[in-house]
């Protein structure tokens, strides 16, 4: 979870589906002449909000988050470096969670994609897998662990 300025106006990503039932209204924006609704609800900050109802209600929506009534299983597209078109290759190779991929690890799952996919599946999907797993995007990953992950995939 984290925050936004968009249009003058602050909002914060929360995946909870309870909160849209709350009257809020997500963020939304066009996209090829259709409208998107994002997981970005607004927080209004007028004059007499200090820094204290600010922290205050921050802390309230990130134990909102985190309490077991809201958790969600995260969808692989949701993990950094995902997109919905590798979600679904993964999918195809049986790789239907994100718990599942977090097991399996990064190189036993692109050798499965490879094989399936063959010359559309690109080492750089080795290091998106990789960044998912580890939470970070997929430059990031030092020289050397990226060595070592090519190394076994050779």
């Amino acid at each position: 979870m984290f925050a936004v300025i968009f249009d003058e106006k602050f909002y914060f990503k929360i995946k909870s589906r309870e909160i849209e039932g709350s009257g809020l209204n997500p963020q939304t924006y066009t996209k090829k002449d259709v409208v998107v609704k994002s997981n970005y609800f607004p927080i209004k900050l007028d004059c007499d909000l200090n820094v204290h109802k600010l922290v205050s209600l921050i802390h309230n929506i990130i134990l909102f988050e985190l309490s077991s009534d809201c958790q969600q299983e995260q969808r692989v597209k949701d993990m950094p470096n995902m997109t919905l078109k590798l979600e679904r290759m993964l999918k195809n190779c049986r790789f239907t969670s994100r718990e599942l991929l977090l097991k399996t690890g990064s190189t036993n799952a692109y050798l499965k994609l490879k094989e399936k996919y063959g010359v559309n599946v690109t080492d750089n999907t080795l290091l998106r897998i990789e960044g998912a797993i580890k939470g970070r995007h997929w430059s990031t990953i030092p020289l050397s662990v990226r060595e070592d992950l090519y190394n076994r995939v050779a």
